[in-house]
């Protein structure tokens, strides 16, 4: 393999975050977040692939892709949250974070409804 062009792995996975970066707003602004959620994850997988990639020919430009993965990973984690938050509206599920003395799912939500039918606070 040459050093150049895309004959190389830093300059290929460079690439295919670039495309990934490109695509993921298109799939937030039609409010397919499970998609947008996937494009996000490869993206990662491309970033660390370039910073694996690329530490043994140019520590600078590894280095220099540290913060954007830790950046990226923070946002995976947040479309992860709020999938799994849209998820669970979409369905009826409650979830209660773990320690709470309750399991992570809960259906029951009789405790919220009054005889009248309607949401109360409380109880």
């Amino acid at each position: 393999m040459t050093r150049s062009g895309w004959d190389n792995w830093p300059a290929r996975f460079w690439g295919a975050q670039l495309i990934l970066n490109f695509l993921s707003p298109k799939f937030f602004s039609l409010h397919v977040i499970g998609m947008a959620l996937g494009i996000i994850g490869l993206m990662l997988l491309a970033i660390v692939g370039f910073i694996a990639s690329a530490f043994t020919r140019d520590r600078l430009a590894a280095a220099f892709f540290v913060p954007y993965a830790a950046w990226v990973s923070f946002a995976l984690a947040l479309n992860a949250a709020i999938w799994r938050l849209s998820l669970s509206l979409s369905i009826g599920f409650k979830f209660i974070p773990v320690g709470c003395g309750r399991s992570v799912a809960s259906i029951d939500r009789r405790h919220l409804f009054r005889r009248t039918g309607t949401p109360t606070v409380g109880r």
